[in-house]
C-alpha cells in the first residue's frame, strides 16, 4: 500500500470512530483476548455482527432490540456475549493458521483485496456510522479466509480429518438423488396455464413418454417428440429438435433444499431405484419426465464434486471444533473502554 492510500486508510478509521463517539475520546484496546490486544475497530466489528445477529433473532422490528430477550437471556448481554465469542473465534483462527504452518499466497492476497475493494462501497455507510473502518474490515475479510484455509488443511486432501471415498459416496447417497429426464411445461410462453382438456392431454403425453421409455425408445427421440407435442399444444415457439441437450435435465435433487412446488418429486426420486425405470412427477409449473440415475459413475467425477460436499458435509462439525477451541481462550475487559464503546451507540 503506499503512503497516500495508507494515510486515507487511516483517516478512514479515524473518522468512523469520530462518527461513532461523538467525541475524541478513545482507546487503545477495548478488551485482550489470549494476550492479543483488541483496539476499538476491531471490536466494534464484532459488536456490530453480534448486533446484526440480535436483529436476525428478532424478527419483530418494533421490539426494542436493547431491551428484550433472545435465547431466554437480556438483549444486551447476549450480545456483549456474542461480540466475545466473534473475537475469541478472530484471535484463535489468526493464532492456529500460524501454528499449523499455514499462509495466504500472493494470488489469494489479490483475490482477497480485490473482493475487499469490491464489496466495501456497499458496507461503508453502515460500518463507518458504527466507527468500522475500511481497513477494519479488510482485516475481517482475511481471517474468514484464514479460517476456510485451516478447514481445508483439517479436512481436505491430506487433512487429518480427510473423509474417505466411502464415506463422501454414503453421504452423496443420502443427500443427493441424480435424475436424467426432461420436462413438459404446464405454462405457456405468456406464463398461462392450459385449459382442463389441455392438461389431461399432457397428462396423456407423459404416461405415453414413460411407457415407451420404459420398452427401450431412444431418449433423446422421445424427448423431442413429446417436448414438440406440448409445446405445439401450448403455442411455444421453440424448436426443441435443434439442440436436444438443452433441454435434458440432468440435475441433482438435494433432500434439504427442495424447491417449492417439487416436494413430492423429491421424495418420490429418493426412494426410486437407480437406473430403475423412467416415471414422471407434476410440479407447480411442469411435469417432469425422469430416471434416477447413479450419483456418480467414476472416482474422477467423484474427485470433482468433493470440494463442494466437504463444506456441505463437515462445516457444521468444524464450526462446533472451531467455537469449543476458541471458547477456551482467556478474556479480559476494560470496563471502561466497554462502556464507552457501548451496544447503544450502534446506528
Amino acid at each position: 500500500m503506499n503512503i497516500k492510500k495508507l494515510t486515507a486508510a487511516v483517516l478512514t478509521a479515524a473518522m468512523a470512530a469520530a462518527a461513532f463517539t461523538g467525541c475524541s475520546k478513545s482507546f487503545e484496546k477495548v478488551v485482550t483476548v489470549d494476550g492479543v490486544d483488541i483496539a476499538p475497530g476491531n471490536y466494534l466489528f464484532a459488536q456490530y455482527q453480534a448486533y446484526l445477529e440480535a436483529e436476525a433473532l428478532v424478527a419483530d422490528s418494533t421490539v426494542d432490540l436493547m431491551d428484550t430477550l433472545i435465547e431466554d437471556t437480556a438483549s444486551k448481554e447476549w450480545m456483549h456475549s456474542e461480540t466475545i465469542d466473534n473475537l475469541k473465534l478472530y484471535v484463535w483462527t489468526d493464532k492456529t493458521f500460524e501454528e499449523m504452518g499455514l499462509e495466504l499466497s500472493q494470488e489469494e492476497m489479490d483475490y482477497i483485496n480485490s473482493q475487499s475493494e469490491y464489496y466495501w462501497p456497499y458496507n461503508e455507510e453502515a460500518y463507518v456510522v458504527n466507527g468500522i473502518g475500511e481497513e477494519t474490515y479488510k482485516t475481517s475479510v482475511v481471517n474468514s479466509y484464514k479460517l476456510e484455509k485451516i478447514f481445508a488443511a483439517i479436512y481436505g486432501a491430506g487433512g487429518e480429518k480427510e473423509p474417505t471415498d466411502a464415506e463422501y459416496k454414503e453421504y452423496m447417497d443420502t443427500q443427493y438423488a441424480r435424475i436424467k429426464g426432461f420436462e413438459l411445461p404446464k405454462i405457456n410462453d405468456l406464463q398461462a396455464f392450459p385449459s382442463a382438456e389441455q392438461l389431461s392431454q399432457i397428462v396423456f403425453w407423459c404416461e405415453e413418454a414413460v411407457a415407451a421409455l420404459n420398452s427401450g425408445a431412444d431418449f433423446e427421440e422421445t424427448q423431442v417428440k413429446y417436448m414438440t407435442l406440448v409445446g405445439e399444444l401450448l403455442g411455444k415457439a421453440a424448436d426443441y429438435s435443434e439442440t436436444p441437450s438443452q433441454y435434458t435435465q440432468q440435475r441433482f435433487l438435494q433432500k434439504t433444499n427442495v424447491e417449492p412446488g417439487e416436494e413430492l418429486f423429491v421424495a418420490n426420486a429418493f426412494v426410486a431405484e437407480v437406473d430403475g425405470p423412467f416415471t414422471y412427477e407434476e410440479t407447480t409449473d411442469s411435469f417432469v419426465i425422469y430416471q434416477r440415475v447413479a450419483n456418480t459413475t467414476s472416482d474422477e467425477e467423484l474427485e470433482y464434486y468433493k470440494s463442494s460436499l466437504l463444506t456441505t458435509m463437515k462445516s457444521e462439525e468444524f464450526a462446533e471444533y472451531a467455537e469449543a477451541q476458541a471458547a477456551s481462550l482467556e478474556v479480559s475487559e476494560d470496563a471502561a473502554a466497554v462502556k464507552f464503546y457501548a451496544l447503544e451507540k450502534i446506528k
